[in-house]
């Protein structure tokens, strides 16, 4: 009979790939943190979405012509305060949201990763409606990145199971099975 190889073999557990995902986490939480911040200055300040935007672009001396620039400026232009207060809102719970999975994921959490496959997974209708309806390279990329985590953090949980199942405790043994 082949001998079994350890669980944490199996599933690929890697602390150090878990706690990448954990910094990645917090990126974007710390980015939806800051959108969430100017948003609320803004509303604040009383200026429009389109305003703020238009004045960051000429800051910056970008070409306000630019493909790119000129869609998104355009897309901001209807924004009204209710909708702005629904935006810092939404961006604020999505930052916590991100930073609660992150420090679960830093310290190899199994909530953390069972909160981490809901949300990604929640995502990925839209990811596609979004490529559908106007594929970019970097929504191809972002979505692939997404798929390779989904799938990993499914396989961490898999190996959880298979440890738990067992009897291994993880809290005095995290790396499973065979040490």
């Amino acid at each position: 009979m082949p001998e079994k190889k350890p669980l944490e073999k199996q599933a690929g557990h890697s602390l150090i790939v878990i706690r990448l995902i954990a910094v990645f986490k917090f990126l974007k939480a710390a980015s939806l943190l800051i959108v969430g911040v100017i948003i609320l200055r803004m509303i604040r300040s009383n200026h429009s979405m389109h305003e703020t935007l238009l004045n960051f672009v000429n800051d910056l001396r970008l070409d306000e012509n630019n493909h790119f620039i000129h869609g998104l400026l355009e897309k901001t232009l209807g924004i009204g305060i209710k909708t702005l207060r629904l935006l810092s809102t939404g961006t604020l719970i999505y930052s916590i949201l991100f930073f609660t999975e992150g420090v679960g994921l830093w310290f190899d959490q199994g909530w953390a990763e069972v909160m981490t496959v809901i949300t990604t997974a929640g995502f990925i209708p839209l990811e596609i409606w979004e490529i559908h309806r106007d594929p970019t390279a970097v929504r191809i990329i972002i979505f692939t990145i997404n798929i390779a985590l989904l799938v990993y953090i499914l396989l961490r949980l898999r190996w959880r199971h298979h440890a738990k199942k067992e009897g291994v405790n993880l809290k005095e043994n995290p790396v499973g099975v065979g040490h």
